[in-house]
């Protein structure tokens, strides 16, 4: 076969992965036909009930051309600035792992550091009060990060959260616009080997393409036609959680900048507020927990969704690559979803090879992928080996052999409050920083630079920050005025 440049892709599924990845091909592949073809179950994945982004979410928007201020009004959307963890430590405890930093660099001692030392004399309010993020939520506020780097405000981020109805038919609006064609509903794939040789529609129709993307769900209906296809990473050694039942309802008329997850004696609960409404979802193992014990308490209206922890052992095969849950399935914990979407096709496209796929360029995009897939299960894992809680299963999950990576990070923040020099994919130190020091993991001794910091030093700059940053957090207007006021100009 004589390699060309790829020309044609068909896309499977019809959800928010299947739409995004239309878009985002259609927007950057002037001249590539890209055809959508429907799957029976679709929209089916997590990403299609849960709708909170990470901040990478605003450049894939920027560069598929969807301004985000405008998606919020249109999507019922919400500002994210972190999580909120109740109940995770001990009972009616919380913390906030926001998105950004904390604090500043103490007489040039990392904030975190000069932090443990001054918890390991007795002296160091929350570490969360210090994350000007955290302290937003906890008032119920929102304002940007600041501009000027000497207020407290400066150096945090914003992510968005969004009705995930409404952000799949922006989407799919969108993709129209930009010439993607669809097709009838998919009712067969052929393939041969590792290459699908096309896909069949309940209209009698077969759609031929270069490119393969299976964004059709958990099945992977396309990816697992091929030789190695059903190949999977199981994790549910470490995060045996595999049912989310999810509901809505109303909001209430106070919106918090945050999604709340609240440690359940079984599993966790899921609270996230848009002004469209609140999602409401238990996730939890059915080992546990039974399904009709849920169902009953979230109500008839409650969908339960099934999750096999884990990943595909290759997402790239041939000629077709697994996006979505079709190629990482895992707890909605941290809101990763949407974002390994996003990641997904913009790696496709950054590492596009031509009709040839010559295994090298697969090997490394399967290479990549897996890295980040791997990093974020790491970090999920250790909401879960960090916890406090007693209850049988949480205890479980704390005494559970780690992977070596993770236990190898564990072991060395417990010694020294460092963490090993890698590619944190997702989720960089800083999360990892709110989490550990959120849960009260206090390392043995602090860094050996924060020695020479005296209490006396610590206590200056914990008022002076502390000090200014309520100041500027009494000006803030408060979260739901500011979503009313983008609505207001979104009409007028």
């Amino acid at each position: 076969m004589t390699a060309r440049p790829i020309t044609r892709i068909a896309i499977a599924g019809g959800g928010v992965a299947a739409w995004a990845a239309a878009l985002a091909f259609a927007r950057r592949l002037p001249g590539t036909q890209v055809t959508v073809v429907p799957t029976d179950d679709a929209p089916c994945g997590m990403a299609d009930r849960f709708g909170t982004m990470q901040v990478s979410a605003r450049d894939f928007h920027l560069r598929a051309g969807i301004d985000e201020r405008k998606l919020l009004a249109t999507c019922g959307g919400a500002f994210r600035l972190g999580t909120r963890f109740d109940g995770w430590m001990r009972m009616g405890g919380h913390f906030v792992r926001p998105i950004g930093g904390h604090g500043r660099s103490v007489s040039g001692v990392p904030f975190h550091q000069a932090w443990i030392a001054a918890a390991h004399r007795g002296a160091a309010p929350a570490f969360d009060r210090f994350s000007p993020a955290a302290a937003l939520i906890s008032a119920g506020r929102f304002r940007p990060p600041a501009v000027d780097a000497r207020s407290p405000f400066w150096g945090f981020d914003v992510a968005i959260a969004v009705d995930p109805a409404a952000y799949r038919e922006v989407l799919r609006q969108a993709a129209l616009a930009a010439n993607v064609a669809t097709a009838s509903r998919l009712c067969g794939v052929s393939a041969t080997g590792e290459r699908v040789t096309g896909l069949h529609g309940v209209d009698g129709e077969t759609i031929d393409a270069d490119l393969y993307v299976d964004a059709s769900g958990s099945a992977a209906a396309l990816l697992s036609s091929l030789e190695g296809g059903d190949a999977r990473r199981d994790w549910s050694h470490w995060l045996p959680n595999d049912r989310v039942q999810v509901t809505r309802e109303r909001s209430g008329p106070e919106l918090i900048p945050a999604d709340i997850v609240m440690a359940e004696r079984v599993g966790w609960r899921l609270t996230s507020d848009l002004p469209a409404g609140r999602t409401i979802a238990r996730v939890y193992s059915s080992r546990r927990l039974k399904d009709e014990t849920v169902a009953r308490a979230l109500g008839d209206a409650a969908e339960r969704l099934e999750i096999r922890p884990g990943r595909r052992a290759a997402a790239w095969i041939g000629n077709c690559v697994a996006i979505g849950d079709a190629a990482v399935e895992c707890e909605p914990l941290e809101a990763p979803h949407c974002h390994l979407i996003h990641a997904a096709i913009d790696r496709i496209l950054n590492l596009l090879p031509d009709t040839e796929f010559a295994p090298l360029e697969l090997a490394r995009y399967n290479r990549e992928w897996g890295e980040e897939a791997d990093r974020l299960r790491d970090f999920l894992i250790l909401h879960h080996a960090v916890s406090g809680r007693n209850d049988p299963c949480w205890k479980r999950l704390r005494d559970v052999e780690l992977p070596d990576e993770l236990n190898y990070a564990l072991a060395l923040f417990r010694e020294r409050g460092r963490l090993p020099l890698r590619n944190f994919g997702s989720f960089g130190p800083e999360a990892w920083y709110a989490v550990l020091l959120g849960a009260s993991v206090l390392p043995r001794h602090a860094d050996a630079l924060a020695d020479n910091l005296t209490a006396q030093q610590f206590a200056s700059f914990a008022d002076t920050f502390l000090g200014a940053m309520a100041t500027e957090l009494n000006a803030a207007p408060r979260h739901d005025t500011v979503l009313a006021r983008l609505r207001s100009a979104r009409a007028a």
